[in-house]
């Protein structure tokens, strides 16, 4: 791909895809799963890859089909299989997949035919039996994204949050103890208009509260720790796609405790928030900033403390979309 196409094909991803991070089970660290777009390949296309957390043992777990994007992997707290989604590009449709840890058994959640026209950003839930989503579906005025809990087989969907014209919701992730979700809010249409905020609301759709200030802009796919105690966000959530892309913050999740992990400066290209790892010592994220091509980001982790940064992944392709799996048991 000729270096023009290729920035071209960066600029989309980063405008369409967004940024991804999922809840992280507690247990001991196994592998990193992360999303790898294929540049050399036309049309665009993106696979499911793992490494070890030293960046060793490197190996493809999807094989999409031709020009279609596999992305935003979750582990299962068994550390034996992954949910994610697939379309036919960055904007999608969407539809929800999970595939076992050794790229066998690849299955399509989504159903044929359902009220949501996309279904992105899954989550399993602590025990495995659930998994959390966001759907986006159509209504006579607008299309609204809702927050949505399906059993693992696919059975049983119900509307935890809904979305409405004011704000947009969505990219959930449940607490370790399964009780709760937290997710990103953009405004629309209401004061602060553009503003973007951190939610968590209890599973049955009660107890919704706001947990970040509107001055963080703070989202991106918030992260609970294994243990409960902090939440991972990603400053200027609804920010420009290159530049100004915020930092990625710790938090309680009654809201205290700010504190800023990463410090790349303000004109960082590409920032995206990421996960614990599943002992809660570190995080794993992407970034530009000392990626092997400075405009496509690699795979990162770092300390909680906002020491050790270490490379993941050196790739010439966009590697993104980090989730910090436990070992199988």
């Amino acid at each position: 791909m000729s270096v023009a196409r290729l920035a071209v094909a960066a600029a989309t991803i980063a405008a369409c895809a967004g940024a991804q991070a999922h809840a992280t089970p507690p247990g001991r660290d196994g592998k990193i799963a992360f999303q790898r777009f294929l540049f050399q390949d036309d049309p665009l296309q993106a696979d499911i890859w793992l490494a070890n957390a030293d960046g060793s043992g490197e190996r493809r777990v999807t094989r999409a089909p031709r020009g279609f994007v596999d992305g935003e992997p979750d582990w299962s707290p068994d550390g034996k299989q992954i949910v994610f989604q697939r379309g036919p590009s960055v904007d999608g449709p969407w539809t929800l997949w999970t595939v076992n840890a050794d790229g066998s058994g690849a299955r399509r959640l989504t159903p044929r035919r359902g009220r949501c026209r996309y279904e992105s950003s899954p989550a399993f839930s602590p025990d495995g039996s659930r998994i959390a989503f966001e759907c986006l579906r159509p209504t006579r005025k607008a299309e609204l994204l809702s927050i949505v809990v399906v059993n693992a087989n696919g059975s049983n969907r119900r509307v935890v949050a809904r979305g409405r014209g004011a704000m947009d919701i969505g990219r959930p992730q449940f607490s370790p103890d399964g009780e709760h979700l937290v997710f990103e809010g953009h405004n629309v249409a209401v004061k602060p208009k553009n503003g973007a905020a951190t939610y968590v609301v209890d599973v049955d759709g009660s107890g919704l509260r706001r947990v970040t200030p509107w001055s963080l802009g703070a989202g991106d796919h918030p992260d609970w720790s294994p243990d409960g105690k902090l939440i991972l966000v990603r400053s200027n959530a609804n920010g420009p796609d290159f530049y100004g892309q915020g930092s990625l913050f710790a938090l309680r999740p009654d809201g205290g405790g700010l504190r800023r992990l990463t410090h790349f400066g303000r004109r960082v290209r590409v920032l995206q928030n990421g996960s614990f790892s599943p002992d809660g010592k570190a995080v794993v994220f992407a970034t530009s900033e000392g990626a092997v091509r400075s405009r496509l980001p690699d795979v990162f982790s770092i300390r909680l403390d906002g020491a050790g940064l270490t490379n993941v992944t050196h790739a010439k392709n966009w590697d993104g979309s980090p989730d910090w799996g436990p070992s199988a048991r």
